[in-house]
């Protein structure tokens, strides 16, 4: 089947700075909440997804396009999604570039797991923290419905961040 996407303008990118960290960002905004005129006041969930080592936080996210979160039947409930993407020299929580294995070093459990092992980054979770009180002080967002994402390296910041 072939991707589909949504038009190019429900996408806003930006950078977000904290602490000299910066982000690259990307923010969807559900159909409801794009443009001035007519925009509604009712506040939305946000998907908060933090993407795996591809690099490539919208692709990982959404694979096939993101089209269908305008189909009423598969997402029956408008959200925000938004999507920061990890700097080179970061893996997530952690500091260092995996891929040119600087920074830290690649470890093998005895079930032949791999992880990253570096030094903890406090900046980026204070940074993570930072953007999505930014996004929230810009977008309506229902507060009490931020639901955070994310696969493998991402899914481990998850929990991190959530601890």
């Amino acid at each position: 089947s072939r991707s589909e996407w949504s038009h190019v303008s429900r996408w806003q990118e930006f950078d977000f700075t904290h602490e000299k960290l910066t982000l690259h960002c990307h923010l969807r905004r559900p159909l409801q909440a794009v443009g001035s005129v007519g925009m509604s006041a009712r506040r939305m969930p946000l998907m908060f997804f933090l993407h795996s080592s591809s690099g490539d936080p919208v692709a990982d996210l959404f694979p096939m396009g993101d089209k269908w979160l305008d189909d009423d039947r598969a997402c029956p409930e408008p959200l925000f999604v938004l999507c920061p993407k990890c700097p080179d020299n970061y893996f997530w929580h952690l500091r260092g570039n995996s891929w040119a294995e600087e920074g830290g070093y690649w470890h093998t459990d005895s079930r032949g797991f791999h992880s990253w092992v570096a030094d903890f980054a406090v900046e980026m979770e204070e940074a993570l923290i930072a953007l999505l009180h930014h996004v929230l002080q810009r977008v309506l967002v229902d507060r009490q419905r931020i639901f955070l994402t994310g696969v493998s390296m991402g899914g481990q910041a998850c929990w991190q961040l959530a601890s």
